[in-house]
């Protein structure tokens, strides 16, 4: 197998362990490689292909129903972004697809503009509108873009939950910023908001640092001030 590359990463664990990435650029000897790691079982030892940051959020979006069909006895198997269950694809959590805007609109589009949070060089503003369909989602994307300021930000996240009769459609994006848009989906479905959707522009300036985990508290506060829910993270807020 040619290895072309490989260094440890990750904190020490007790055992004295750490985990070890390596750069494998043939397909066939990663094949090799995968085959062989039902060998490993037991053994506290294990290997896995690393997969993008965006195929990652959507794999954590099948886990709930991968976990109920696994405690229910069914054969699920989750390959990437993809859930099988009794060897049948029922969940494939796929980039958000949005058709292009319609024609614009004869009045003027309304999209709630909440507080902004200011931290460690970045700055984060939410925007909500309700909508009806896909249509729409891609409407509220565009017209915020049409403003300069918005479509020179880092990142434009956004979740959205509609109800289609039969079933709710839902989605989200995370522009690179991994994690928000999943948090963001998932702010939505704890409060059961339906039918409209939430956008999270994030500006890093030239004296950014990362903050970790409070980015997604962060996004969920400005979603929840667009949303006109109370803010509960004003702290670092300006408005």
């Amino acid at each position: 197998v040619n290895i072309t590359a490989a260094h440890r990463t990750g904190a020490q664990r007790q055992d004295g362990c750490r985990p070890i990435i390596i750069t494998v650029p043939s397909a066939m000897d990663i094949s090799k490689i995968m085959s062989h790691v039902k060998n490993l079982k037991d053994t506290g030892c294990f290997i896995d292909k690393q997969i993008p940051q965006s195929m990652s959020e959507r794999k954590r979006m099948c886990l709930p129903e991968f976990k109920a069909a696994k405690a229910s006895g069914k054969k699920a198997v989750l390959r990437n972004d993809k859930l099988f269950v009794n060897n049948q694809l029922v969940r494939q959590h796929l980039p958000p697809t949005l058709p292009n805007s319609i024609e614009v609109p004869s009045e003027e589009l309304e999209i709630s503009k909440g507080d902004h949070i200011d931290d460690s060089g970045s700055r984060f503003s939410g925007f909500a509108r309700k909508v009806s369909c896909l249509g729409d989602v891609r409407e509220v994307i565009d017209t915020l873009l049409l403003e300069p300021h918005i479509a020179l930000s880092t990142h434009v996240m956004y979740a959205y939950r509609i109800d289609n009769g039969d079933s709710v459609i839902e989605n989200f994006e995370s522009d690179g910023d991994y994690g928000v848009g999943y948090n963001m989906l998932q702010f939505l479905k704890e409060e059961n908001i339906i039918n409209s959707v939430v956008v999270v522009t994030r500006d890093c300036g030239p004296d950014f640092q990362h903050i970790g985990g409070k980015r997604m508290k962060h996004a969920v506060a400005v979603c929840k001030s667009a949303l006109g829910l109370d803010l509960d993270d004003t702290s670092d807020t300006e408005t």
